[in-house]
């Protein structure tokens, strides 16, 4: 294969932030590897056919380079991503288990709890969902944070049981300064009741008060993390960030993905349950932080862009990819300034 001396990436985005969280994880970590254009492709609210797509209904901008990589998470990035390849080239790599068949798709990195069979060319599991995260290596021992999820289709929900976990972990380490955040999912109810305990070392911020960055923060600097059973990539988030993580326990669907995928963890000694911890056992982890993200990232790049040049310098780049990314993630509703040449594009189909 020639030579070239970096890659273009289409990354498409349905604007879902957990969905952004992998592609643009898996996109850093590619950069860190090789030089790389990032352009963002937001995909319609609105599906369309499929064939309506092959044959044209997706019009991309030409001024666009054409993509070497075009990777997406989320079902309705699909078939935008099909009409990508079948208009201007590329492979597709896909975050999680695709809608479509998999033989449609060059590349599908799918979580193992996904309870996809492995042995296809075109499939890769991982461990968990892929994010951005970096361990620090700084973890504060007496910090730590709450990460709140809610009723979803894999679990029930109990107000009142969730607060008597926080409350006794908080008055079991009353030296340990907690923050606590909730997500879109919880019920109003939870933070109320939750706010009448008092709890001297608990600070209380709802998600409609953090800043974006919040959470990277709160993981990249505690050394516990305590999170609800039913957020999984807040899971695979907390171990990727490199601290001591504990399980919220909530009521989980018997053998649904959750659940086996937490089962998994707790067997890999990776996370430790509520009720564990509760009986005297020791909120810590014997494994190495999940670095998932780099190691797909080295997989695609020994099959595909073995003729790009590595780049020389990780500290340097480390730098130059945080700020590309932010730049792209700020930009996914409005055009980029034309002044900004080599920094990510953000485009939307029509």
């Amino acid at each position: 294969m020639e030579s070239q001396s970096k890659i273009t990436i289409w990354r498409f985005t349905d604007e879902n932030i957990g969905h952004d969280q992998q592609s643009l994880g898996l996109i850093g970590e590619l950069a860190n590897q090789v030089e790389t254009d990032v352009y963002t492709v937001s995909v319609e609210k609105k599906g369309v056919g499929l064939m309506s797509a092959l044959r044209g209904r997706y019009r991309f901008d030409q001024s666009l380079p054409s993509p070497d990589l075009i990777i997406g998470a989320g079902h309705r990035t699909h078939i935008p991503m099909l009409s990508a390849r079948a208009n201007r080239g590329g492979k597709i790599i896909v975050l999680m288990k695709p809608s479509l068949p998999l033989s449609w798709f060059d590349l599908s990195l799918v979580p193992e709890h996904d309870g996809v069979k492995a042995g296809r060319e075109s499939l890769h599991l991982t461990q968990g969902v892929l994010n951005g995260m970096k361990n620090s290596r700084r973890h504060d021992v007496s910090r730590g944070v709450f990460l709140i999820g809610g009723p979803c289709k894999h679990s029930a929900w109990s107000d009142e049981g969730v607060c008597a976990q926080v409350a006794n972990i908080c008055r079991q380490q009353p030296t340990v300064q907690y923050c606590l955040t909730n997500s879109r999912r919880t019920p109003d109810s939870f933070l109320q009741k939750l706010r009448t305990l008092s709890l001297p070392n608990l600070k209380i911020q709802s998600y409609t008060e953090t800043p974006s960055d919040w959470v990277s923060k709160q993981l990249t600097t505690a050394h516990q993390s305590w999170v609800s059973a039913d957020s999984v990539s807040m899971v695979y988030e907390a171990l990727t960030a490199g601290s001591s993580v504990g399980i919220i326990d909530v009521p989980l669907r018997e053998n649904s993905r959750i659940a086996n995928g937490l089962k998994n963890l707790v067997e890999q000694n990776r996370v430790i349950p509520y009720r564990r911890w509760a009986v005297g056992n020791t909120l810590r982890t014997t494994q190495e932080p999940l670095v998932e993200a780099r190691r797909c990232a080295e997989f695609v790049r020994e099959r595909w862009l073995r003729h790009v040049p590595q780049r020389l310098s990780s500290a340097v780049v480390t730098t130059l990819v945080t700020e590309k990314l932010v730049i792209e993630r700020s930009m996914t509703k409005t055009s980029m300034s034309k002044k900004s040449v080599t920094s990510p594009r953000s485009v939307s189909i029509r």
